[in-house]
């Protein structure tokens, strides 16, 4: 099986926001890390573990570190 090649901007389109997952502490955040998209599911964390904010992308809320 051979695998294609997108962009990003091909499926999801910049929210234009980002949002501080530590001014939330108690939320509990799907997070995608590198570890975790490796391990194909993502991380459950409270806000008050994730050390810096995300950028938000229209895909159901897709996260990407920077």
């Amino acid at each position: 099986m051979t695998w294609g090649s997108i962009t990003l901007g091909d499926i999801a389109v910049h929210g234009g926001g980002s949002v501080d997952p530590k001014k939330f502490p108690s939320e509990v955040f799907e997070l995608y890390s590198i570890p975790s998209f490796d391990q194909g599911t993502p991380e459950t964390v409270p806000g008050s573990e994730i050390g810096s904010a995300k950028n938000w992308y229209n895909l159901t809320m897709l996260w990407f570190h920077e």
